[in-house]
């Protein structure tokens, strides 16, 4: 493969990263620094443990909740609520011990305020402010608790706790002078913001060195988990006599320098220039994304890159709360930061952090997450299937595919034995001349009976992973062949070229013509193929010498495959959208009604660029949320129109 196309189809695939059905986006893209192992898992969302100003208030947070968030996550956030089942998969059960215990206050802020819309949840930063949305957090931690186990909470505290800890959670008891570590004081609203339920009662369970022993031969699983909510609790605005105030808390908060875009009424400070020398301190907890428990003593490596070359290695086993810390890190211009561990056999690493998003002097928090392992791939996915053609005077085609892999699992699926591969594919009789835009046959792509299988580990969602692949079959004019189908596949687009060929398939519906790089090209469409089946094609014809359909025998067919995948993505969005049922919400009064110049996909493309719009920052939510729902109805009607007429 030429290096020019090699060049082309990587920035095209970057360019990928602006498309709605994508996990990423460019303004978080790094390039990686060389002999960089790319991560197994997806990274965290957050890279930053945020932290709030003041004591989040769970009444103040229980009616926006109401308002913002039941109707879809439902009265007591078992997700269940009224508008659930138009979105294409349940929303969380966010008032499910099982999922709180594993999601810090930080990663929650986080979700509330960039949102997920590729669940189809809406970013709440413009509609609520900072306190509020921390309000909202601390109301989840209070859904399903109950008088009788805060009751009970509170005497296990008295009798178990509080002689060190005080009677507020200050770390000031009757003991606490005597300790050789004073005891933290739970009552700063940041102390827990990076903790999740799970850590607190694991550090319950097993205890804190030097001076905190553990309580799991004298306290009950619930009994520590009881314990665990009040500690929790203890972090939020309290009404009763000597806790922190709201007043007190904002001026705490104000007395430290606090997290990026977390005041809301302090005065901005002029940042003094960054120096080399500066100092800062990296720390992160690392947390099991599978449920399972975080080995003790793991080893942790900060790596940093100072352009494109290795600077910085050090080592650190985390403590007994799945935490980590680097002290003393220098601040350099343009060095990038990361953190990794080896844990079941694979290399774990964090998101990446870049000095100029980092300020001098200040402690980072740097998340990491880790996977457990499984050998079963039946609920890998297809999210997207691309297939193109390139036709090879004087008597061949060549097929390009790409699968874009989801892993909707909370494991890493990896292969059941060394030289395994984790996904099959099957080659249509007479394929020749096997490529792959990545890796090669005896690397990570191992030969079989009838095809070729992919060795690499799939890691869990929002994670997605491709794999790009051609081969050559004989064509004189017409030829009938069939691609195999080796997992469940979303959407499906073909494009062949426009001049002179066609395709028939009693499996794709048209999708009309689209003009890419100077190609005229026929766009066809599929969705919800099932695993185990095949694609059934015939093609005919040639493209025209002179059309633009014709491929120039310099242009590479990666190239070509690029440059469809870029312009017909947004198609494969919108198959997704329609197999899916969606939140449309309420029409707006004065939205006209549809006319004859709307059509399904002018629509279709219309809400996939008001997502990608909203999504990039660029319309405040609730223009979004009134054009969105003019869109979405205007869609109906034509759909209605199509049912009637048909």
């Amino acid at each position: 493969m030429r290096h020019s196309s090699i060049l082309f189809i990587l920035a095209a695939f970057l360019l990928l990263a602006l498309l709605p059905a994508c996990s990423f986006s460019l303004a978080e893209d790094i390039t990686p620094p060389p002999g960089f192992e790319p991560t197994e898992p997806a990274p965290t969302q957050v890279a930053v443990v945020v932290r709030p100003v003041v004591p989040p208030d769970p009444a103040a947070g229980a009616a926006l909740y109401a308002e913002k968030c039941a109707p879809c996550h439902g009265d007591t956030g078992m997700g269940d609520g009224a508008q659930s089942g138009n979105l294409p998969s349940p929303p969380p059960a966010l008032g499910d011990p099982q999922v709180r215990r594993a999601a810090s206050p930080s990663q929650w802020y986080q979700m509330v305020t960039n949102g997920n819309m590729r669940a189809f949840m809406p970013p709440f930063a413009d509609s609520l402010s900072d306190r509020q949305r921390w309000d909202v957090v601390a109301y989840l931690y209070t859904l399903g608790a109950g008088a009788d186990q805060l009751a009970q909470a509170e005497d296990l505290y008295a009798g178990q706790c509080q002689s060190c800890h005080g009677e507020d959670g200050r770390g000031d008891g009757p003991q606490a002078a005597a300790l050789a570590v004073a005891p933290p004081n739970w009552v700063d609203s940041g102390r827990l913001a990076g903790w999740t339920d799970q850590a607190l009662w694991e550090a319950i369970t097993n205890g804190v060195e030097p001076a905190m022993p553990g309580f799991a031969a004298s306290l009950s699983d619930d009994q520590r988990w009881a314990l665990t909510g009040l500690v929790r609790s203890l972090s939020f605005r309290q009404d009763k006599s000597g806790a922190v105030s709201m007043e007190e808390g904002l001026a705490e908060g104000l007395a430290e320098t606090p997290a990026a875009g977390q005041v809301e009424a302090a005065t901005p400070q002029a940042t003094p220039p960054a120096e080399a020398g500066d100092l800062m301190t990296v720390t992160g907890q690392v947390v099991n994304g599978s449920g399972g428990q975080v080995p003790a003593g793991l080893e942790v490596t900060l790596q940093g890159f100072d352009g494109m070359q290795a600077s910085l290695e050090e080592s650190s086993q985390i403590d007994a709360g799945g935490f980590y810390h680097f002290e003393g890190i220098q601040w350099v211009a343009d060095r990038v930061l990361f953190v990794t561990a080896q844990y079941q056999g694979i290399t774990f690493n964090s998101d990446f952090l870049h000095a100029s998003d980092l300020t001098p002097g200040s402690a980072v928090q740097l998340p990491l997450m880790i996977y457990e392992t499984s050998t079963d791939a039946g609920q890998v996915t297809a999210d997207r299937m691309h297939v193109f053609f390139e036709f090879l005077p004087p008597d061949k085609v060549q097929v390009v595919e790409l699968f874009i892999l989801t892993n909707p699992t909370d494991r890493v699926i990896v292969p059941a034995g060394e030289g395994q591969p984790v996904i099959r594919f099957k080659l249509p009789a007479g394929a020749a001349n096997l490529q792959f835009e990545e890796g090669s046959l005896g690397g990570r792509f191992v030969q079989t009976a009838d095809g070729f299988g992919d060795t690499l580990s799939i890691p869990p969602q929002p994670a997605q992973q491709q794999i790009l692949f051609a081969f050559e079959l004989p064509y004189e004019k017409k030829h009938s062949f069939s691609l195999d189908l080796p997992l469940p596949v979303d959407a499906l687009v073909v494009a062949v070229p426009g001049n002179g060929v066609r395709l028939q398939s009693d499996q794709l519906q048209s999708g009309g013509e689209r003009t890419v790089q100077g190609l005229d090209l026929q766009v066809f469409m599929a969705s919800a193929l099932p695993a185990g089946g095949t694609l059934d094609l015939t093609l005919s014809g040639w493209p025209d010498e002179g059309g633009s359909g014709a491929v120039a025998p310099q242009q590479s067919i990666w190239i070509g495959a690029a440059a469809f995948v870029l312009a017909v993505g947004i198609a494969a969005t919108w198959l997704l959208l329609r197999r899916r049922s969606l939140a449309a919400g309420e029409a707006v009064e004065a939205a006209p009604a549809a006319g004859p110049e709307d059509n399904l996909e002018s629509l279709l493309d219309a809400i996939v660029a008001l997502d990608d719009l909203y999504k990039a920052g660029s319309l405040p939510e609730n223009a979004y949320q009134e054009r969105r729902a003019e869109l979405m109805r205007r869609l109906k009607e034509v759909r209605a129109r199509g049912s009637e007429a048909s």
